[in-house]
């Protein structure tokens, strides 16, 4: 165990996406890895506009560049990645509430093959929708399909730097990252990986719920017996309670639109891609 987690503290690094608005959820966040990953030495970089973060004897490095509050999303993601001097880092986001032990044995694993075989750019940690490819090659994963959607995504992943430097645009948002972002991929020989849908217990929490935070409130079934576990001053009313509907609290016509206009900029007319396949599964065509 030793060995392993000094494997993966050699060779990678963890980035866990925030913003300063969400500080709130921070001390949870780490309440949670710590627990669930107490042997981590890994170099933590919180991806934030200015706020830095420390929690107990977690490796939090603390990122200094005063540009970093005009940036978007995207820039200060690039910023992060080249700070790194790793080649492989764990990504994360701040909602993701790490509910069982993380399986160090699979990480190490993961960034042994990719050591191996340079032509993988990521193992996601949670399986990817559309028809993957069970190449038999890595053990609990499957190969993702050259054209699916949401091939560039979210999910707690292991990813090789380089590629995903090359997949993130500086003004790019984290959603239409996932979503029109994809598009970037489909030139690659590059293969994407993910779990098996068995195997989706790497980094374990309320995935299906979407995280502890949804649509900037909070998801209370995930994050109210956690605040209690872990004894923690949070009070839900300042941010609200978001519905557990994934129905309900839907995005607003004007954020859509903003939403579509970024999409043109981000991969121009590949645009078209993502906006069909959604309307065709609106429609259930």
């Amino acid at each position: 165990m030793k060995e392993m987690n000094k494997y993966i503290a050699d060779n990678c690094s963890i980035i866990v996406n925030s913003c300063d608005k969400y500080k709130d959820i921070w001390a949870l966040f780490f309440s949670c890895l710590h627990e669930q990953w107490p042997e981590c030495t890994v170099d933590i970089y919180l991806n934030t506009e200015s706020e830095s973060f420390e929690y107990k004897d977690l490796k939090l490095i603390k990122i200094e560049n005063e540009n970093r509050e005009s940036m978007a999303w995207g820039g200060r993601f690039i910023d992060v990645l080249h700070l790194i001097t790793h080649k492989y880092a764990i990504c994360l986001y701040d909602d993701f509430l790490i509910e069982s032990k993380v399986d160090i044995s699979q990480i190490n694993s993961c960034i042994h093959w990719m050591e191996d075989y340079d032509d993988i750019a990521v193992f996601y940690f949670f399986n990817n929708i559309g028809k993957n490819i069970k190449d038999d090659l890595f053990n609990g994963f499957e190969l993702i399909g050259k054209r699916n959607d949401y091939k560039l995504n979210s999910a707690p992943a292991l990813w090789r730097i380089e590629k995903l430097i090359s997949l993130t645009g500086e003004n790019d948002d984290p959603w239409a990252w996932e979503c029109f972002g994809t598009a970037r991929t489909y030139t690659l020989t590059d293969r994407f990986y993910c779990t098996e849908k068995n195997n989706e217990h790497i980094f374990d929490y309320k995935h299906e719920l979407g995280g502890g935070i949804r649509r900037g409130k909070w998801v209370s079934s995930v994050v109210s017996p956690l605040i209690k576990k872990y004894n923690l001053n949070i009070n839900l009313n300042e941010r609200g309670i978001s519905s557990e509907l994934l129905s309900k609290d839907k995005y607003s016509l004007h954020w859509k639109v903003n939403f579509i206009i970024m999409g043109f900029k981000m991969v121009g007319f590949k645009a078209f891609i993502f906006i069909i396949r959604a309307i065709k599964s609106k429609l259930k065509i």
